[in-house]
């Protein structure tokens, strides 16, 4: 089998304008990055802040988070376990630690010193670039063919995987797959009967372990790595301690970072996940009114008050979640694709290396990703993308299909062949509703109608030529649509990015003094983590509170004693309650600083796709003098 694999790669060097498709490859990744560099949103959520919050922290070299939202939880709870600002931070013996895996920010903070700390919004522009090219590698490799590649990579832009979505602002997971995949590519041979030699092994094992100090779940990724090692077979023992050495080294930031955080090397900061993993309670949902500052009802009842939250891999959710992820594959390739791609993964038994670096992980990371509480396409990532050479190389088996007859009889079966792909390649094209925003429709009818032309070619100049005409039409056609589709979107910008910062900074910062306690909900955006991030004040959602059973009277109290200044940033009917309550009337005075009417809502960090701004009022609160 490994045999006809390296008659292929012999091939490959003579597939036609190879240069001119590495020339595409680069071109789609620069657009893309363009585009992508417009979209992002600077505006934070909760996982772009704690990767922002902890690289700034690494850049200035300390990996505790200093924060008034920790001086305030060691007044009420010395030294236990609760989460902080929005779950992204966990204290333990009175220190805030990232509940995120160091690599990212790391990744981050280098970025930050090298090029200044507004640089780290352009990382995941620059990585989904890198993606399209290293994935174009990695495929190339596998198929053996560099317009597949270019197809592949085109195509990880046009189908409806989330790619771009997740990429539009600070989070780790198209790193991690850049850096996962550009392992798996040095594994991979680059010509006939070559075996990766030492450097290449060392840097595929450092590159594979620092994807794991970015994304744990990234260690799925060994299992390909490793059967690629093994199908190189025979290496030098040294070459595969080496290997393995680096690999140690690639993965010594998470290692370390949880030694310092939790104790253990081995037991990361989100191993609370894990905690009920044969549970089959589902969480309960927090259902109270955050908002009413009684007494009676600020400690909670007992349920509320769980310091650490947790549990979300669990078994109990396999049955909802697993249905959800198949259908997110089926969402993405539709059922041509689908088909395809099974059909790739049969005839891929004959084809180890194409085998042993798709199958497995797509299986294995679908049935792990299920254990979660919801379907999600930014954990399948990887394995959507794998499942792509899996259709390619389908398609490319039914070219070949004429083949398998006697030699008169090839070009009829071609002819019939090219022609009922070209019937359901028009019959598709009419039905296509061109008001849907997905380029799935599109991308299909390319593939049927590049597989036509395969079969057309396969009929007059045998498999060879059919394979290589069914690239490079499939490439092209793939490329005219993502041109397309690009120069309709080309000009559009996020609406929250450095100007708009600096605006609702200053805007903020004029009413705010430094130092002050910010409480406020996440019922209206996430204004909590961009005034932790951006301003020098920290912000507290009012639900934390209830889960760490505080009552509002330490919530107000114990900072005003401890000077500083304390301001409720709250929907106008959330304020009345507060100002009507007997107890917040008894103690203390309610001065209201600002209204904020909706068109100004985001230039105090109020801001959600789910609104245009909201009427907010932002109400400074202080003890009642007794006198």
């Amino acid at each position: 089998m490994l045999r006809n694999e390296s008659r292929s790669v012999h091939r490959a060097h003579k597939e036609p304008l190879a240069a001119l498709a590495w020339v595409l490859v680069g071109l789609a990744a620069t657009t893309v990055m363009v585009w992508v560099r417009a979209r992002t949103s600077w505006y934070l959520a909760i996982d772009q802040f704690g990767y922002l919050s902890f690289a700034r922290d690494l850049a200035a070299g300390q990996i505790v988070h200093l924060s008034d939202v920790g001086d305030l939880l060691n007044l009420f709870l010395p030294l236990q376990n609760a989460d902080a600002l929005g779950q992204t931070y966990v204290m333990r013996s009175g220190e805030l630690f990232s509940r995120y895996a160091p690599g990212f920010p790391l990744l981050l903070a280098a970025v930050s010193a090298l090029f200044g700390e507004l640089a780290v919004h352009e990382v995941n522009a620059v990585a989904m670039g890198l993606l399209l090219v290293v994935f174009a590698w990695l495929v190339a490799r596998l198929l053996h063919s560099a317009w597949l590649g270019l197809a592949a990579a085109i195509l990880a832009t046009l189908l409806p995987n989330d790619l771009l979505l997740w990429s539009i602002s600070p989070l780790r997971d198209i790193p991690c797959h850049v850096v996962a995949f550009t392992a798996l590519a040095l594994l991979l041979p680059a010509r006939s009967g070559a075996l990766p030699g030492r450097a290449r092994l060392m840097l595929a094992g450092l590159a594979l372990g620092y994807a794991v100090s970015i994304r744990i779940d990234a260690v799925l990724y060994l299992l390909p790595a490793t059967a690629l090692v093994w199908l190189a077979r025979p290496l030098p023992i040294s070459a595969i301690a080496g290997a393995a050495f680096a690999f140690l080294i690639g993965i010594t930031p998470l290692l370390a970072y949880n030694q310092a955080a939790t104790g253990n090397p081995l037991r990361p900061t989100q191993a609370m996940e894990f905690k009920t993993l044969l549970s089959n309670l589902h969480p309960a949902d927090v259902v109270a009114s955050i908002f009413t500052p009684r007494e009676s009802h600020a400690a909670g009842p007992r349920e509320f008050r769980r310091l650490i939250q947790g549990g979300g891999f669990q078994l109990a959710h396999l049955e909802r979640t697993l249905p959800g992820n198949l259908r997110r594959f089926e969402a993405v390739f539709g059922p041509l694709g689908i088909g395809l791609g099974l059909l790739g993964a049969f005839f891929s038994l004959r084809r180890p290396r194409l085998f042993f670096l798709t199958v497995p992980y797509i299986c294995i990371s679908v049935f792990f990703f299920s254990f979660w509480t919801r379907p999600d396409s930014r954990y399948l990532a990887g394995a959507l993308l794998l499942f792509t050479p899996l259709a390619l190389y389908g398609t490319s088996k039914i070219l070949t299909l004429p083949a398998l007859l006697k030699e008169k009889d090839r070009p009829a079966l071609a002819l019939i062949l090219a022609l009922g792909i070209a019937a359901l390649a028009v019959a598709y094209g009419f039905s296509v509703n061109t008001t849907v925003r997905s380029a799935l429709p599109w991308a299909t009818f390319c593939w049927l109608a590049a597989g036509a032309l395969g079969a057309l070619v396969a009929a007059a100049a045998g498999r060879t030529a059919a394979k290589h005409s069914f690239a490079i039409a499939l490439a092209v056609l793939l490329a005219l649509v993502f041109g397309w589709r690009t120069e309709r979107s080309w000009g559009g910008q996020a609406s929250f990015q450095a100007a708009q910062v600096t605006q609702s900074r200053q805007r903020f910062e004029s009413f705010v003094p430094p130092g002050s306690i910010v409480y406020t909900s996440d019922r209206y955006g996430r204004p909590a983590e961009n005034i932790n991030y951006y301003t020098n004040s920290s912000a507290i959602y009012l639900k934390e509170m209830l889960r760490w059973g505080m009552s509002h009277s330490a919530a107000v109290i114990m900072p005003l004693s401890d000077g500083h200044a304390v301001f409720l940033l709250v929907t106008p009917d959330e304020a009345a309650r507060w100002r009507t309550n007997p107890w917040t009337a008894s103690f203390l005075e309610s001065e209201l600083v600002y209204e904020i009417m909706p068109s100004e809502a985001r230039d105090f960090f109020v801001a959600s796709p789910h609104h245009r701004g909201l009427r907010m009022q932002l109400i400074r609160l202080r003890i009642r003098n007794s006198g």
